[in-house]
């Protein structure tokens, strides 16, 4: 039974550790984070926190949620030209 519960350890199957995702979206600065999610707010309400975190789970630089959660099947043209303009 041991054996069957090592098995199963992050390490042992190449899973991402729990929290590894969280860790990834510490990358960026928690207060870009809140201003990219307070602009999407303006336009989808309070799904933002979830889309926010999700679009910077692995964002390479802080203009990528913006860029990211401005497409098309989100937001309307003029509501994306809005809210490009709030960075």
């Amino acid at each position: 039974m041991d054996l069957l519960i090592r098995s199963r350890t992050p390490a042992a199957d190449g899973a991402a550790p729990p929290g590894a995702r969280a860790a990834r979206s510490e990358r960026l600065p928690e207060h870009e984070l809140e201003r990219v999610q307070e602009a999407l707010a303006q336009y989808v309400g309070p799904i933002a926190r979830v889309l926010v975190r999700r679009a910077t789970a692995d964002a390479s630089s802080v203009e990528a949620p913006w860029l990211s959660l401005s497409n098309p099947h989100r937001l309307s043209p003029a509501e994306r030209s809005a809210f490009l303009r709030l960075r």
